[in-house]
């Protein structure tokens, strides 16, 4: 189920998830970020 949609039909307000959705935001930066460096190791350009 879509955040937007869990917004809408529990009716929660944006700042109380804000934070979780800033912390997962955070996950998913990192593991592309690591993904990306696993990469380009593998492929000797770094």
């Amino acid at each position: 189920m879509s955040r937007s949609l869990i917004l809408i039909k529990k009716r929660k307000t944006i700042k109380k998830e804000l934070k979780p959705t800033a912390i997962e935001i955070g996950i998913v930066v990192g593991l592309l970020f690591i993904g990306g460096i696993i990469e380009s190791s593998m492929l000797g350009i770094l």
